[in-house]
């Protein structure tokens, strides 16, 4: 079976934005959030780029992604490898109580934030209900995860040739399970350099709509895939 997904964190107010395009075009994605600073206000200096770094406050969660899969990415997008057991424990287990509580639904994935683990992380993940974790190490596959705690994306929205992949995914003939995982931040929409706006929807307008695929939340294909794996 074929799947795309995507994923964006951080949990930023071009979320609202981005959601109206996806559900245009009928495709689904995993938000991963930082409970710990929903409702925060101010702008961050992104690789040069002033921009708007807003978040959702807490009461639009549910209304915003409505349809789609929140995911945690720390309480406060702490580095994990810095935290000690007890300090890890909580960022996670706070975070995903929290989302729980504002979405009504079981929070099963997330998102290293900075993309930073080790063996002992992914085991105390596990540990707190964590399920499946994205990294942020474009795999440049289609391969799905063997260990869904270490489960690299195909590759970014934008500087990572998203639509050369997109087009050799939509020509795959494959009896195997693949997957096109794409991953960014929606803030990265309001970078000047180019029309990014314009690039991520012609990217969803690529995708939609093909018979041979299952659209489909991170979550979504973890619990398909483990499902036929037992």
């Amino acid at each position: 079976m074929k799947y795309v997904t995507f994923s964006y964190d951080d949990g930023c107010r071009q979320d609202i934005r981005f959601t109206e395009i996806l559900r245009k075009y009928n495709l689904k994605a995993t938000f991963n959030l930082n409970s710990g600073f929903l409702g925060n206000r101010g702008r961050i200096n992104h690789f040069g780029f002033d921009l708007p770094f807003d978040k959702i406050d807490p009461d639009e969660v549910k209304q915003v992604y409505e349809g789609f899969e929140v995911a945690s990415h720390g309480t406060a997008h702490r580095n994990f490898p810095d935290l000690d057991d007890t300090e890890l424990d909580r960022e996670v287990s706070d975070d995903k109580t929290a989302l729980e509580k504002l979405t009504g639904q079981p929070v099963i994935g997330a998102a290293y934030p900075c993309g930073a683990f080790d063996d002992r992380i992914a085991d105390r993940l596990r540990s707190r209900g964590i399920l499946y974790c994205r990294t942020i190490v474009s795999g440049h596959s289609f391969d799905i995860p063997v260990d869904f705690n270490l489960w690299n994306p195909t590759c970014r929205d934008h500087g990572d040739d998203a639509l050369g992949y997109a087009e050799k995914f939509l020509k795959l003939v494959t009896d195997k399970d693949a997957v096109l995982y794409i991953w960014g931040h929606s803030f990265e929409f309001d970078k000047t350099d180019c029309d990014r706006w314009y690039e991520i929807e012609k990217l969803c307008e690529m995708l939609a709509g093909h018979k041979d695929i299952t659209y489909a939340t991170n979550g979504e294909i973890f619990r398909a895939i483990t499902s036929r794996r037992a």
